[in-house]
């Protein structure tokens, strides 16, 4: 009995490891405490920029062909997703900002959200886009120059830039919680004037 108990509890146990980690390049790792208003415990860890930092302009092809602009987005909402195609987390996540935060705020002129496959190419990131049926921006980052802009380690990472162009929350990794308040976040951005 106890040896079935123990079975049946293995991968419940593996599965919440799963969706309350992030990747770094080393693998998985768990959120360590954070200190700042808007950011997600554990996100300063490996980060360059922080809450009310100034957020860095660029400007990529996305992999359908578009060009993603940051100085196309000023004064607007701009969420920056930073993934791996093969992080765990990062997986789990993707499916929560198609359905949680992009398609009820996709309509609204003033928000946008690009996602930016780490080390991987726009094909790459393409393929991905397509299996997970996302419908917002995604584009590689092959040489990490965009997310070498933002952090230093860890995966998945949000930032989200506000209409005055500094960062007003921040988050690595991902948990139901942090979602939901990033989710919060958003509508609150998009009420400002």
């Amino acid at each position: 009995m106890r040896s079935t108990f123990s079975q049946s509890c293995l991968p419940i146990a593996a599965g919440l490891l799963f969706a309350f980690s992030s990747c770094s390049d080393a693998g998985p790792r768990f959120g360590a405490p954070g200190g700042r208003p808007g950011a997600a415990p554990g996100y300063e860890e490996g980060t360059r920029l922080r809450v009310g930092d100034p957020a860095p302009a660029f400007s990529i092809e996305t992999a359908d062909g578009t060009i993603f602009s940051t100085d196309d987005w000023k004064g607007k909402v701009v969420l920056v997703n930073l993934f791996a195609t093969w992080c765990g987390p990062c997986r789990a996540e993707m499916p929560h900002l198609q359905k949680g935060l992009w398609e009820p705020f996709e309509g609204h002129e003033d928000f946008a959200v690009i996602a930016l496959a780490r080390e991987e190419t726009n094909r790459q990131a393409a393929a991905f886009a397509k299996s997970m049926n996302l419908t917002f921006a995604v584009a590689g980052d092959p040489d990490r120059s965009i997310y070498d802009a933002f952090a230093e380690g860890y995966i998945p990472r949000n930032y989200l830039i506000g209409k005055d162009g500094t960062i007003v929350y921040a988050s690595v990794g991902y948990t139901h919680e942090e979602f939901e308040e990033l989710i919060a976040r958003v509508a609150e951005e998009l009420e400002t004037e």
